[in-house]
Parts: C-alpha cells; sequence; structure tokens
C-alpha cells in the first residue's frame, strides 16, 4: 500500500483504517486482519522501544507483527498512511455478556533486541566504527529491516557488555558514540536518528490555535526553572595550587539574573576537566559552564488531526496566542488514536537559552 496520493490534510476527508499481518521474513503484508477493529499508537522518543500500541480485536491474533493503516479519501484521491507497525504480545479478554473484546498490547520492532542478551564477556573490539557496530548487531539480532548510518567515531578501546545488557541496550550505546538512537519507522524498520535541536531544524509543519489546526482547546504548556544557576563557581586543585572563578548571570534581559529573580541559585564544579590551566582557562571554563546551564526546558501538549509529515523527531512551529507560546519546538511523543477524526495527543519540546 502506498500514500502517494494529493491529499490536503486540512480539509474535510473520509477516513477508514486497514491492519495487515506483516511477514517478518520479508516485511511485507501477508493478509488483511478484519478481526482489529481498532488502535491507539504511542510514539515516545523517550521509551527504549520508541512507543507501543493497544489493538481492539474481535479475536486474538497470536504473536504477529500488526502493520496499521489510515485510509484517507477527498475528490476521488486515495492515500494509505502506514501508521505502525507492532509485534502483539498481552491479550486481556473482556466481555459484556453479549460480545466479546479482546485487547491486544503491541510493541515496536526493538522488542526483539530488548528481549535477548549478549553473552557473558561479549565485546566490540577497539577500532570499530560506533555507527557500524550498532547497525550490525541490530541487524544480527532482530527481524526487522536495519537502515545502517555510515560511523565516523572509532571506538577508543573495547566496548564490554554487562552482565544485565540487552541487545538493545548495546545497540543504543554504540549509537550514542555517534550521536544517535536507535529509532523504529511506521514501516517498522529501524534507523538510527541524530538528537534534534528545534533552533536548527526547518518546521515540517505550522501549528495555530484556531479549530483547523489545534482541534481542542485545552493546550498545556509547562517550563522549569528548577535548578538553573545563575552563579556559576569553579575550583580546581592540582600539584600547583588552587586557582578558582565566579560566572554569574546579570543580564538584564534574562528573568533568571541575580538582580532579576532577586536571590542567588550557586552551581559549584570542584573538578573541571582541566589540566594545568591558568587563571584565564579556569575563567573560561566557568563562563562556558554557566551558558550551557542556563537553559530552561518547555514542553507543550496539544491535539490535531493526523499529518503525515508530522512524526516523533520532527520540527514543528507554534504560533499558539492564547497560550502565549510562539516557537519552534521538536516532536517529542505522540498518542494517535484510530478513531473519528484520527487525532494525535502531541508532546513537542524546545529549549530556551536565559542568559
Amino acid at each position: 500500500m502506498r500514500g502517494d496520493a494529493v491529499i490536503d490534510w486540512t480539509k474535510e476527508m473520509r477516513q477508514t483504517f486497514e491492519f495487515y499481518e506483516v511477514d517478518p521474513r520479508t516485511w511485507q503484508n501477508v493478509r488483511l486482519l478484519p478481526q482489529v477493529v481498532s488502535a491507539e499508537i504511542t510514539c515516545d522518543d523517550e521509551l527504549p522501544t520508541g512507543g507501543s500500541a493497544t489493538f481492539e480485536a474481535s479475536e486474538d491474533v497470536g504473536e504477529v507483527y500488526v502493520r496499521t493503516y489510515l485510509v484517507a479519501e477527498q475528490g476521488g484521491e486515495r492515500s494509505a498512511e502506514c501508521l505502525g507497525t507492532h509485534m502483539a504480545q498481552t491479550c486481556s479478554d473482556d466481555h459484556d455478556g453479549k460480545s466479546r473484546l479482546l485487547k491486544l498490547e503491541a510493541y515496536t520492532s526493538l522488542i526483539e533486541l530488548k528481549g535477548d542478551c549478549p553473552p557473558l564477556g561479549h565485546h566490540v573490539s577497539a577500532g570499530r566504527l560506533a555507527g557500524d557496530a550498532a547497525a550490525q548487531t541490530a541487524a544480527e539480532h532482530c527481524r526487522a529491516p536495519v537502515d545502517g548510518s555510515p560511523g565516523t567515531v572509532a571506538l577508543a578501546a573495547h566496548y564490554r557488555c554487562e552482565p544485565d545488557q540487552t541487545w538493545l541496550d548495546l545497540v543504543a550505546a554504540l549509537a550514542a558514540k555517534e550521536g544517535r538512537r536507535p529509532c523504529p519507522t511506521p514501516l517498522g524498520r529501524i534507523t538510527f536518528i541524530p538528537g534534534r535541536d528545534a533552533a536548527a531544524l526547518v518546521p515540517v509543519w505550522k501549528f495555530t490555535d484556531d479549530t483547523a489546526s489545534i482541534v481542542r482547546p485545552e493546550i498545556s504548556h509547562a517550563r522549569d526553572y528548577y535548578g538553573v544557576p545563575n552563579r556559576v563557581e569553579v575550583v580546581w586543585s592540582g600539584e600547583a595550587g588552587c586557582l578558582s572563578a565566579i560566572a554569574e548571570n546579570h543580564s538584564p534581559d534574562s528573568p533568571l539574573s541575580i538582580e532579576n529573580r532577586g536571590w542567588v541559585w550557586l552551581y559549584r564544579e570542584t573538578s573541571p576537566d582541566l589540566e594545568d590551566p591558568t587563571q584565564e582557562d579556569v575563567q573560561a571554563y566557568a563562563d562556558s559552564l554557566l551558558t550551557d546551564l542556563s537553559t530552561v526546558d518547555h514542553e507543550v501538549t496539544y491535539t490535531h488531526g493526523y499529518v503525515p509529515a508530522v512524526k516523533v523527531g520532527t520540527c514543528v512551529e507554534l504560533d499558539l496566542r492564547r497560550a502565549k507560546v510562539r516557537a519552534r519546538a521538536v516532536v517529542a511523543s505522540q498518542r494517535i488514536v484510530c478513531g473519528t477524526g484520527c487525532q494525535v495527543e502531541e508532546r513537542a519540546v524546545w529549549t530556551e537559552v536565559m542568559l
């Protein structure tokens, strides 16, 4: 199935959902699953497996991969958009005296890497490119197709696995050395994506707080000043003696400056990574550390209709005037409800420098 028709996702359309069993050897759809009647899909970059799904079905389908499609029809055009590929695992049974409804808990293709561990003493040799090792390890220990990315970081020493590490832990640790993380695509392929900074990305979509964009008026916005210092003290000790430096936030434009806050929040670093520094080196370290720590994380939650371009890891522009939110943000999680309107509850995050 392909989603190459031209659909205007901001306008009215007919939406239905289709569920297919996936052959884990070919990774292709093999048969329609009419017994699956609905789904709720969660995508979250903070979860080790990247997300999960809950299916409702009239009968148990067993331990199989289920691929979910949103089928949109508009003006004679038909588009099938894949929402996710998940392996059904847990089945629970509800019966109201008239009909039987099963709930199937399912997980992304990364679950296969989480269920097994390397042999005791397993290691990845020094000199190997971390990205190549991550992709090869994933391909050898799961059935999903793996899209590797060229490795650039060579391991300086043998990477030895801990006794309780899973294959997924190992793959994630190797990918992290390249500044990447394993991520399942909607079709279930395993890719490795970089960490993303909203300020450096081009938005793929703009959301406003009118009813054509945000389908519910409830918008939740949170930011946290806790732990953000306005004074940093660095103390270095060595055979040559002791050096110290202080950096302070006195910016009139910063709400967290000493003057605007009205009190001091101190961060003290007593083990700086400096080798035989001068006083200028210690001061530069303190100034840089204050800049690094003077950031505030924001997150906003809202609900919108499904848009194919907007996925976890993409950048969106938020112009939510009633909530006083105007920012570029990275989508961190989504909950897709496969029902009328295919509504997506979304959490987007960004970091603001307060110096």
